[in-house]
């Protein structure tokens, strides 16, 4: 549909911003598509779930660099806080990067625009915290349990199926962690 629109388009710039959005579209659904087959491979061998010991600073400051360019065009900065140089947990280390992507991703298209998002991580014993907090509109307590629901997404935007808060929280449960959400919908 955006590239229809790009050939529709008179002008230069409505053009280059059809093949712009048909672009995000592709990078979206190329995303989506990776993520199933991630799931189907892990339906598939069980052993996929092996754990390593891995470290998380490094994991979340390698998905934080590779998602900058996309903070950066929305004029967002991400902040990285951790109360320690290093947390090492055993987790997986393929779904860690898939669990911190779609985190901080979500956080990015959440925020219309200009912002802030914070990454902050804490270890106390063999549990790892990490929180994705960033200055958007909230989340309203209404709907603080259908946003990790398979398709739900409370956002209008093309490519976007709300697939990645419900990823996060399967994932999260199969790795024995958890993902709760703390908004009043009103910051």
């Amino acid at each position: 549909m955006q590239l229809q629109l790009a050939s529709d388009a008179t002008t230069f710039e409505q053009k280059q911003q059809g093949i712009e959005d048909a672009l995000v579209g592709v990078n979206r659904s190329t995303h989506t598509v990776e993520q199933l087959l991630t799931l189907a491979r892990l339906e598939a061998n069980k052993q996929a779930l092996q754990r390593d010991a891995i470290d998380l600073v490094s994991l979340v400051q390698e998905v934080t660099a590779a998602l900058y360019p996309l903070a950066q065009q929305k004029e967002q900065n991400l902040e990285l806080d951790y109360q320690q140089d290093a947390m090492t947990l055993k987790a997986n280390r393929v779904l860690m990067n898939v669990l911190v992507r779609n985190l901080i991703e979500n956080a990015i298209d959440a925020m219309n625009g200009k912002g802030e998002i914070k990454i902050r991580g804490e270890q106390n014993g063999s549990w790892v915290e990490v929180s994705v907090s960033d200055t958007g509109r909230g989340i309203p307590p209404e709907i603080h349990e259908q946003i990790f629901e398979l398709a739900y997404s409370s956002r209008m935007h093309p490519g976007k199926m709300g697939f990645g808060l419900w990823w996060v929280k399967t994932l999260m449960t199969r790795l024995g962690g958890s993902v709760t959400v703390e908004s009043d919908g009103a910051s």
